[in-house]
This record gives C-alpha cells, sequence and structure tokens, in this order.
C-alpha cells in the first residue's frame, strides 16, 4: 500500500481481497493524510460487523459462500472440460446494511509501471 500511495499517479479506487484488508488500505491511507472517498474508493468483501464502525463507512460486498464455491468448481469443471471456454461468472450481492460512499469513475492501475505515466 505505501508503494502504491507514493506513486505521481495514484489510483483512485482500492479493491481489497476481504474486508480486514481493505481496513488495512483505509489506515494506510488515512496515515498518509488522504482520505476516503475524497481521495480512494475502497471496497472490501466479506461484509464483517467491523465495517459498521470505522469512519467513513466501508463498502463491503457480502457474497454467498456456498455460491462462490459452486461458481468456482464449476470453473474448474470448465477449464478441464475445456481449457479455452468463456469464464463467465455472476455474483449475487444480497442488500447491504450501511450506506455506500460514491465518487467519480475511478481511474484503475493494472501495474505500477502504467502509474508513473
Amino acid at each position: 500500500m505505501a508503494e502504491l500511495l507514493s506513486l505521481t499517479r495514484r489510483p483512485t479506487a482500492i479493491l481489497g481481497a476481504n474486508d480486514l484488508t481493505a481496513i488495512g488500505a483505509l489506515r494506510s491511507i488515512q496515515k498518509h493524510n488522504l482520505s476516503v472517498p475524497e481521495n480512494f474508493s475502497i471496497i472490501g468483501f466479506d461484509d464483517i460487523e467491523l465495517a459498521d464502525i470505522l469512519h467513513p463507512p466501508m463498502t463491503t460486498l457480502r457474497l454467498s459462500r456456498s455460491e462462490l464455491a459452486g461458481l468456482f468448481f464449476k470453473a474448474l469443471e470448465t477449464l478441464r472440460s475445456n481449457p479455452h471456454a468463456p469464464r463467465p461468472a455472476v455474483f449475487h450481492q444480497s442488500q447491504p446494511r450501511r450506506p455506500r460512499v460514491h465518487r467519480p469513475m475511478p481511474r484503475v492501475v493494472t501495474s505500477l509501471s502504467e502509474s508513473t505515466r
């Protein structure tokens, strides 16, 4: 996270692998005197209760673990039978408990070298 925050052209959105990772990113952003949602948007996964007490409230997705596992095994079976088949996936999120923080469309950095352009 420190490396991302030191870039000349930083990304505007952070997608954490889970809520705890996203919370760590939020803390790092705040330690660098930056803020959410003014400088960054953050999204986590898991919808843990701790996300309710953060400031600002964190956007988090609640995904069914059984649906996620089913999609994973279906994708594995598809890859095994046809390695070149397209792999679309659709996830259904239940209604969030907390408000969302919205801001303009994010600039996504796919590699660190791209962010210095």
